[in-house]
């Protein structure tokens, strides 16, 4: 009691007071507030752009791979305008004969109605022509009528002239106020096809997205000159040629001015044409919401230290006195007041607490004589379980037949029959120990059986199955024998039956970790009762005076493995008994004591 009197007065002494650390974690935490609100505006601001970036870029991205996807779905048609078995024929049919035949007149009408055809598959696409060189004729089919007027000028003027360039991609024109996207195949030297792409039709799913109220979607070149500038304002023009020499933020971003106000400039390159589908959205309009926020910053320390006075008066009534009573409590009771007790306050804990101790300082008082009666129960129950492992009737039984034996002069059977009852009764007495192996309990449920033997001749046989891996395996002394006893004393008494009983020990299939010991009879079996009450666990009522040594191995084993073990009791469809016992598997420890 001194040594604890003088530890918790030093722990007093050296200790930081509770209302100090609160106090303290209290203005860390509202400093540290405070700094994070002025840090949370800049701070807001770059992760709302980096959002608003990745939510665009992700947006452009979709819509480009499917632009992508258009064009490159259109190019593919013009290749395989080479292999068709119905294309290809009146291709060559518009390069062998004239104008005013009627061969190139069919296959002149054939294609145009392929074409057509396939206007309505290739949605992107606004027109699909042919060009032969032998009758300089331009065939074409297009989805809007205002380019039938300016269709054959605009082929002939421009995209004829690219057909033999070797670097294939789609290209940009202007025709007037609109720009077009195409491409130009050689099928022949005589014969040329191709696509054309309105660029005004190529952004129309664009159309519904809203990037602000002065942004917009278009498409640049490799100078970041727009070639939709019909379209386009002035100043989103000036933002983006601009926009090589602003910050870049990445996945296709850039921060730029124009005339103090700042821009987000959100690219996509297109893989098919070589241009960019871009995205320009005015700052302000993603930062309109934040401008509450800035305003709270200023307020924010006023209202910080108010709270933190109220909160330090609140502190101490409620938290420091019940504290401060509750620990000169525990001080007077290190010094041997036992009579000393704490008034309830009005705070739900700390009443909890109180009463609590209360209790516990008048449990405190007879504490050591329940420690004592304890121990005293432990010695009896132990003075039990030894006494109900030496069975007086099988003692006696045992002796009978060495007498008889011995009438008979049968020396060797006397001999033997006292070795293993020797062995027995050695193992008995050594029940002090708190673990035996495997291989140990075994040879004493062996020394068992082969007396029973000697008593029944011909009339029992056993077999006794071991893992070799598991005969060092530590396991509670007398944790199988009272199984495998209780399985011969109501086995043996079918009459003109020979009894049989297998004892099998292996690592479990279920789990690794444990082992299963089986103890099995061809015996009458479990009564339906008894069975039952096994299996439910209501065995440790009446039935456990009369068979202590089961319940006793149960209880142990529950006790040293707690849910970890489990007992399985079954009646055989073939007739018997079977017992099963789940234990882990536990290393044997270095220095434990196995042997006498």
């Amino acid at each position: 009691m001194v040594d604890l009197v003088q530890s918790g007065e030093t722990i007093g002494l050296q200790g930081v007071s509770l209302i100090f650390k609160v106090l303290l974690g209290f203005v860390v935490i509202t400093a540290a507030l405070i700094l994070f609100l002025y840090y949370n505006n800049a701070y807001g601001m770059k992760i709302l752009r980096e959002e608003v970036s990745k939510t665009n870029y992700t947006l452009l991205q979709s819509h480009g791979l499917q632009m992508d996807s258009g064009l490159q779905e259109a190019t593919y048609y013009l290749l395989r305008l080479i292999t068709s078995d119905t294309s290809y024929p009146d291709l060559i049919t518009l390069s062998l004969f004239p104008m005013d035949s009627s061969n190139y007149f069919f296959a002149k009408q054939r294609t145009m109605r392929s074409f057509t055809n396939n206007l309505d598959v290739f949605r992107e696409v606004d027109i699909f022509f042919v060009y032969s060189k032998t009758t300089d004729d331009v065939i074409f089919a297009t989805r809007d009528q205002h380019l039938l007027t300016e269709s054959d000028q605009m082929i002939r003027t421009e995209m004829l002239q690219t057909a033999d360039d070797p670097n294939k991609s789609w290209r940009s024109t202007k025709q007037g106020d609109h720009r077009y996207l195409y491409r130009t195949e050689k099928i022949s030297p005589e014969i040329i096809v191709g696509a054309v792409v309105n660029v005004g039709t190529f952004l129309s799913p664009l159309g519904d997205v809203r990037f602000g109220d002065k942004g917009m979607a278009m498409l640049l070149d490799a100078n970041r000159e727009p070639i939709n500038d019909s379209a386009i304002p002035a100043e989103q023009m000036a933002v983006a040629r601009g926009a090589k020499g602003s910050e870049p933020l990445g996945d296709g971003t850039y921060r730029m001015s124009y005339e103090g106000v700042p821009y987000l400039l959100i690219g996509y390159p297109l893989k098919e044409t070589g241009l960019e589908l871009a995205a320009i959205l005015p700052e302000q309009d993603l930062l309109r919401r934040l401008t509450f926020f800035q305003r709270m910053i200023y307020m924010i320390p006023i209202a910080g230290t108010l709270v933190l006075i109220l909160y330090f008066l609140f502190l101490k009534k409620v938290l420091q006195k019940p504290l401060q009573d509750l620990m000169n409590g525990m001080r007077s009771i290190m010094r041997g007041n036992l009579e000393f007790r704490i008034a309830a306050g009005n705070v739900r804990e700390f009443v909890f607490l109180t009463d609590t101790f209360n209790k516990m300082v008048t449990q405190i008082r007879y504490l050591k004589m329940d420690v004592y009666e304890e121990q005293l129960k432990k010695k009896e129950a132990e003075y039990k379980h030894l006494q109900a492992q030496i069975n007086p009737h099988f003692y006696l039984n045992s002796l009978n037949l060495i007498y008889s034996l011995s009438e008979l002069e049968e020396n060797a059977l006397v001999q033997k029959m006292t070795e293993h009852l020797a062995a027995y009764f050695r193992f008995i007495m050594r029940g002090s120990r708190e673990y035996v192996t495997i291989e140990e309990e075994t040879a004493h449920i062996r020394d068992y059986l082969e007396i029973q033997k000697l008593r029944f001749p011909s009339k029992m046989f056993y077999t006794c199955e071991i893992s070799d891996k598991l005969l060092e395996i530590p396991l509670p002394p007398l944790s199988i024998q009272p199984f495998v006893e209780n399985a011969v004393v109501h086995g043996m008494k079918k009459p003109g039956h020979v009894f049989r009983l297998d004892i099998q020990i292996k690592q479990s299939d279920s789990n690794l970790a444990c082992m299963d010991i089986r103890v099995a009879d061809n015996g009458p079996g479990f009564p339906p009762d008894l069975l039952r009450a096994l299996q439910e666990g209501s065995y440790a009522g009446n039935s456990a005076v009369k068979h202590l040594g089961i319940w006793n191995v149960q209880e142990r084993l529950r006790l040293k493995y707690g849910q970890a073990a489990s007992f399985a009791f079954e009646n055989l469809t073939t007739g018997g008994a079977e017992v099963t016992l789940t234990v882990p598997i536990e290393q044997r420890r270095g220095d434990e004591d196995t042997h006498d």
